[in-house]
């Protein structure tokens, strides 16, 4: 898993003040105690996960949501999705990270849960939080919220055998699923099928594997979404497969396995976003030689040499491979700006630059309140 790792940023840049990503991991970092993870106005590094509040110079103050999904409905408008972390720490914080994260002047917020403590309450009293903490300044009811699954995509035999965690995931009311190593199609098809119910869609093509959610899923999660039960079962499907569908489902092709089969993976119909994971790449295709053995050590020994020949290339390989199966790239430039960034393909980002960002929601024309 990389996006939790390189601090949001293909360059490997840190989680800044503004953003405050992973702040959970950074504070307790910092900190320390058992109250670390909790942000509060006496901490040293004042996370502001509203932020500024500046709007862009178009902003529409009557701006409606037209869908219940927020990323979503920035793609549709043309516009880039930008997102803030939070790494569950194990001490039972969910809830008061998701009220404080509930008005973050991004668009999305990843759940990291593959390598943080992977606890479902937690999940659940997180997203609870979002919604007391809540609405957005656009009148969504939460950001988009998205989690990374300790389950990987190595094969299709482990990921039927761990559908059921997609499942209790998706039963909290989150977006979206962001599955790491994703190497095997035949594994994304079935993951699809997990996040799927079995019903026929009007208008989506039938996949070849039936969904597997079930009767009792939706309990929750329409709570959350702030609807009856028997709508969200209308709309709780994957998009772009289903238009009107509100959940989404990203890949991470983030070893030479993955890499080798990207065109095959990002074909499989319902996948959303990917990205190309430096961070486990850098593992896989450069080796332990990547990572010095300083005694002492610095504060971050992991990769820092410039990009190895070879990432680059499976970067580009990952980026071709998302153009030509219209599949949203996630930090797939190396460069910084966001503005630049966009023009050279990335549709989510992760930054901590909250300023930058406006610049990138001015020339992008956003009319949805930030």
């Amino acid at each position: 898993m990389d996006t939790g790792k390189r601090g949001f940023l293909v360059a490997g840049l840190g989680v800044g003040v503004g953003l405050a990503a992973t702040a959970a991991r950074a504070q307790d970092t910092r900190a320390g105690g058992a109250d670390a993870a909790r942000p509060a106005a006496t901490d040293r590094l004042h996370y502001n996960f509203a932020g500024s509040g500046r709007q862009t110079t178009m902003v529409d103050v009557n701006y409606r949501p037209r869908r219940v999904n927020k990323a979503i409905e920035l793609w549709e408008d043309g516009h880039a999705v930008n997102y803030t972390g939070y790494t569950p720490t194990g001490r039972g914080e969910g809830y008061e990270m998701g009220r404080a994260m509930a008005k973050t002047w991004c668009d999305a917020v990843y759940y990291e849960g593959e390598h943080g403590v992977f606890d479902i309450a937690n999940l659940q009293n997180f997203v609870r939080g979002l919604v007391d903490g809540g609405p957005t300044r656009s009148g969504h009811r939460t950001p988009m919220i998205y989690v990374s699954l300790p389950v990987t995509g190595v094969d299709e035999a482990s990921m039927r055998a761990n559908s059921w965690v997609l499942q209790q995931v998706l039963a909290t009311g989150v977006h979206g699923i962001d599955l790491c190593h994703a190497r095997d199609p035949r594994a994304i098809e079935t993951a699809v099928a997990a996040m799927r119910y079995p019903f026929d869609y009007p208008g989506v093509p039938k996949q070849r594997l039936e969904g597997l959610r079930g009767d009792g899923s939706e309990a929750f999660a329409a709570q959350v979404w702030g609807v009856t039960r028997g709508r969200y079962m209308h709309i709780a499907d994957l998009w772009p497969l289903n238009p009107r569908g509100e959940i989404v489902l990203g890949t991470k092709i983030e070893d030479r396995h993955a890499h080798a089969n990207v065109d095959r993976t990002l074909a499989v119909p319902g996948v959303c976003f990917a990205e190309w994971g430096p961070g486990d790449s850098t593992m896989s295709v450069v080796g332990l030689s990547a990572y010095p053995d300083e005694t002492p050590p610095r504060a971050d020994a992991r990769a820092s040499h410039p990009l190895d020949s070879r990432l680059d290339a499976a970067r580009l390989k990952v980026l071709a491979a998302c153009k030509a199966h219209h599949i949203k790239p996630v930090n797939m430039s190396r460069n910084h700006d966001p503005i630049v960034a966009f023009r050279e393909g990335d549709e989510f980002m992760g930054v901590k630059d909250e300023q930058a960002v406006l610049a990138l929601r001015e020339y992008t024309r956003r009319t949805m309140p930030i």
